[in-house]
């Protein structure tokens, strides 16, 4: 969990940045899918926890997700976006894609 939590945190970082480092932004995002699939539910509780629900916490967050994932992506996320976002938020994200 405490990994997810720095990874979060650089995450972040590196979104409120005028040029994101888009490989860096890739491989966080590529070993969270990595992490849902894996069989261990503690390590894919840990990244829906500390990662995947706050994917859309800060506008800079979202803009960056544009770039970064497909329109499925974040659909395959929704419920888990829900406990942190509205439905409408989704939505809202979800047509800039």
């Amino acid at each position: 969990m405490m990994l997810w939590v720095e990874l979060n945190l650089e995450f972040e970082r590196e979104c409120e940045r005028p040029e994101p480092n888009f490989d860096l932004l890739k491989r966080v995002w590529s070993y969270s899918q990595w992490c849902l699939k894996a069989g261990s539910d503690e390590v894919r509780t840990a990244a829906v926890l500390a990662f995947c629900e706050h994917l859309l916490d800060t506008e800079s967050r979202a803009r960056v997700l544009t770039k970064l994932i497909s329109r499925a992506d974040l659909l395959s996320l929704r419920e888990i976006l829900l406990y942190h976002n509205s439905a409408e938020q989704i939505e809202h994200w979800l047509s800039k894609f």
